[in-house]
């Protein structure tokens, strides 16, 4: 990676971070969901910081070309993103469900 890639990196994993505890602090965001975006720009900044880290884990993946790691980690994350959104969703029907029952109880007496 050239410097300017790395300084662009850096930048970024800068700006996530601050962004992110901005709307945390506006209440804007859930500590709870900020987490996963605290962890993508302290990413972004430790393989900026660490250019080698890059090819170690690259090759640890058995990836012989190195920037499609973070392919593969980008697409590892968002499953589980999606995945717990997913549950998150599901819980949210549940309780629409049992609310929308006491809703009716209520109605008729």
């Amino acid at each position: 990676m050239t410097l300017k890639i790395r300084i662009i990196g850096a930048i970024l994993g800068f700006v996530v971070i601050f962004f992110v505890s901005y709307l945390v602090r506006r209440q804007k965001l859930s500590t709870i969901y900020s987490l996963t975006w605290y962890i993508l720009g302290a990413t972004l900044l430790i393989f900026s910081i660490f250019k080698n880290l890059v090819f170690i884990l690259s090759d640890a993946m058995g990836i012989h070309f190195a920037p499609l790691s973070f392919f593969v980690l980008a697409l590892f994350g968002q499953t589980l993103v999606l995945i717990h959104l997913s549950m998150i969703v599901s819980e949210q029907f549940k309780v629409i469900k049992k609310l929308e029952k006491e809703v009716a109880l209520i109605s008729i007496k």
